[in-house]
């Protein structure tokens, strides 16, 4: 190892320990990121902001998160009744229509349900088509963060019920106990 290298890597271990002490938040992950990658990343929190400024005259901001984690949304059961697979894939743009902040989005994941006949965890699919919020730009200061309506569509689109792959086999067991449906419909017949 060369000298220079050596100072190098003690001038990062140096800064991450005295600057882990004296700083919070943001400014903290920037120098620790900095020093121990040499390289800028977001933080998670910034992932799912709309930089207003950014999209006047016409721009279109292109939004596209290939591997979002569920709790980096929020998307968690506290009740243990379903279980939202690791990877969310999120993509649509983002501009302003006179006055109106517009997000389109698709959004695609998988959650796990109890299967309503037999109990087992069945996967289900989610697909969100062309999931629109509007907000009004005078209502925004300079920033839109959008992560809390990605949510709340996550949480609409979850069913209450599913079925094992949409037929569950141990439905035949259970058939004798289930009330039998008449094919005819007769609505005035009990009159």
């Amino acid at each position: 190892m060369k000298n220079y290298e050596i100072i190098n890597v003690f001038l990062k271990l140096f800064f991450c320990i005295i600057f882990s002490f004296s700083l919070s938040g943001f400014l903290k992950q920037i120098l620790v990121n900095y020093f121990t990658h040499n390289n800028f990343t977001y933080h998670m929190e910034e992932k799912f902001k709309i930089f207003i400024d950014r999209l006047k005259n016409g721009s279109i901001e292109n939004i596209e998160f290939n591997d979002v984690f569920s709790n980096e949304i929020g998307l968690i059961d506290e009740e243990n009744l379903f279980e939202i697979s690791d990877k969310i894939t999120i993509f649509g743009k983002a501009y302003l229509a006179d006055k109106d902040l517009i997000i389109n989005l698709n959004i695609n994941f998988k959650v796990k349900i109890p299967c309503k006949i037999c109990n087992e965890p069945a996967e289900k699919e989610i697909d969100i088509k062309n999931l629109y919020i509007t907000k009004q730009s005078s209502e925004i200061k300079a920033i839109y963060d959008f992560k809390e309506d990605i949510k709340n569509a996550c949480f609409l689109e979850i069913p209450s019920f599913v079925e094992c792959k949409d037929r569950c086999e141990k439905r035949q067991t259970i058939n004798k106990y289930l009330k039998k449906e008449n094919s005819q419909n007769l609505p005035f017949l009990n009159l």
